[in-house]
């Protein structure tokens, strides 16, 4: 069985290049990899800022090392103290989210799935 990541992370805007270029080392552990940015493209007259981020995809026979799964998570900025961490190593799985809470709102920063994947959804 293969074992699948899936993480997406809002970033900093003039983050997300250098963020993407130092994820390419990490991308040559994966059979396949696949690192591409995004955005919200709100418009300039918009109440809703611009914003950018980036989606990270691979798959491998084997599971990704912790250590690989830790770089993946602070160079995506999902390493802090306020991340929501759930890691079965017997099963191969890792889960980590970011929430944001405002006054008014909460808004969900990123993601890490590493392992089953099937909850991407």
């Amino acid at each position: 069985m293969s074992s699948t990541l899936l993480a997406v992370a809002w970033l900093v805007p003039d983050r997300v290049l250098s963020a993407r270029s130092a994820l390419q080392p990490p991308m040559a552990h994966f059979a396949f990899a696949i690192c591409v940015p995004f955005g919200n493209s709100a418009p300039t007259n918009s109440l809703i800022p611009e914003r950018s981020g980036l989606l990270f995809r691979a798959s491998a026979l084997e599971p990704a090392p912790d250590a690989l799964l830790k770089e993946i998570e602070a160079l995506l900025k999902l390493d802090g103290a306020q991340v929501v961490r759930y890691a079965n190593r017997k099963r191969g799985q890792r889960r980590a989210t970011l929430m944001q809470r405002t006054a008014t709102d909460t808004t969900l920063e990123g993601f890490l799935l590493a392992g089953d994947t099937r909850a991407q959804s």
